[in-house]
């Protein structure tokens, strides 16, 4: 029997004592038109592949879940994509897949990019834009056991341009304040993905899918609210290490009583670290070390 995207994740996160999720963001050289033509195209996507399964091969004992950055892989046009669809099928079977895609569309064009992630790419989850609102994740919450997490509070320093405005009649009470106060977009974003999910949330619960937030490691004082005004989410929480994310803030805002709720992605500070392998055994040593004090 398949496990749904849900069952996977919290099976590796009590089995394993993990909320790790690394990235996969292969800091090659961006390929030239030249090279992508000539004689290098081959070697290229050859060294790729062998970074990306090496990297998987080393760090998978200590995660709960892998994110391939799909923008990585584009890069290397049709190759490049090849190379994705192979590593995502050479990751081990009980851990889930977050593709990393950010992408955003409606109707068909949403159902059919569903269709390509889940199926071609083998993916459990994908990452989504929020910007064309609520009926751009639902396409992709259909898919029986799998998962969305929607770009909420991202960790980049200029997220506030949008993010931060203020939105004059907001939703409000959810965020602890009168019925229609204002609140900040991020905010908005979160009330609307916790909407799809509560109103999903019987066919969710049978299937094992997830409507879950990104929200970055760099705003953990955001996190918190969010946190507060909406329990049962679940966070994808990227920047730590190469961004400086707070781990110790993150884990203490976003993480649920029940040890579940948080996954903490962490990229560059392992992949290009000296020994991948045990770079992803100190995060993990370090996040169980904070989840304890978190959970007592």
């Amino acid at each position: 029997m398949t496990c749904s995207f849900l069952q996977k994740l919290t099976r590796r996160i009590k089995e394993h004592g993990t909320i790790l999720c690394v990235g996969i963001d292969p800091p090659l050289a961006c390929p030239t038109t030249d090279d992508l033509r000539g004689f290098n195209r081959q070697q290229l996507l050859e060294d790729l592949h062998e970074k990306c399964v090496c990297l998987i091969r080393k760090t998978s004992d200590f995660v709960c879940c892998f994110k391939p950055n799909v923008a990585f892989f584009e890069q290397y046009g049709s190759g490049g994509m090849e190379v994705l669809q192979r590593i995502c099928r050479e990751i081990p079977e009980d851990i889930p897949i977050i593709l990393d895609a950010k992408r955003a569309a409606t109707d068909e064009a949403a159902e059919a990019m569903a269709s390509a992630f889940y199926s071609a790419y083998n993916a459990d989850c994908v990452t989504l834009d929020p910007y064309l609102g609520e009926g751009a994740i639902l396409p992709f919450i259909k898919e029986k056991g799998k998962g969305v997490f929607v770009v909420c509070r991202s960790s980049n320093p200029r997220s506030s341009d949008l993010q931060g405005f203020i939105v004059v009649e907001g939703f409000g009470a959810a965020a602890g304040k009168e019925d229609g106060a204002p609140v900040e977009v991020f905010m908005e974003v979160a009330h609307m993905c916790d909407r799809a999910r509560r109103q999903r949330e019987p066919e969710l619960s049978k299937e094992g899918g997830l409507v879950g937030i990104v929200v970055g490691s760099t705003y953990p004082k955001d996190m918190k609210r969010i946190r507060s005004a909406f329990p049962d989410l679940w966070f994808l929480s990227p920047g730590i290490g190469a961004q400086g994310g707070d781990l110790a803030a993150t884990i203490e805002a976003g993480l649920r009583q029940d040890g579940l709720g948080l996954i903490v992605n962490v990229g560059r500070a392992i992949s290009e670290a000296k020994d991948p392998g045990k770079a992803a055994e100190a995060f993990r040593d370090e996040m169980r070390q904070i989840m304890r004090k978190v959970t007592l």
